[in-house]
């Protein structure tokens, strides 16, 4: 049994991912808790991307919830990366990417797919 400090419950070994680091070879959190970290870290970096990018679509004009959002870049053969990969680099790094991009709600995104071929 181990102690999770960010939920403050005690649970089974067998809930917490191996960390050879660590002195009992498991993480600090538990997998829930490790897991809805990263989903919240991940929604935040979305949430300044689609900030950066001005915050509504550029072909609709709709304000949408963030899940909606997609980064679309406009000349494919400058994209280097996926923006989502990019969510613990530098803010430098991940604003070099942006610049290449357009802010599209899902229905837009697809239909510049549509248009490109």
């Amino acid at each position: 049994m181990k102690h999770c400090p960010r939920c403050q419950e005690t649970k089974k070994n067998e809930e917490f991912n191996k960390n050879k680091a660590c002195s009992d070879g498991l993480q600090s959190y538990c997998r829930l808790c490790s897991k809805n970290k990263s989903a919240q870290i991940r929604r935040e970096f979305k949430e300044t991307c689609i900030d950066y990018l001005g915050g509504e679509c550029w072909s609709c004009k709709g304000e949408f919830p963030v899940s909606v959002f997609d980064f679309h870049h406009l000349d494919p053969t400058q994209k280097d990366v996926e923006v989502s990969k990019l969510t613990f680099k530098p803010w430098e790094e991940v604003a070099v990417e942006l610049d290449k991009c357009a802010l599209l709600c899902s229905n837009c995104h697809r239909q510049a797919h549509i248009v490109e071929r």
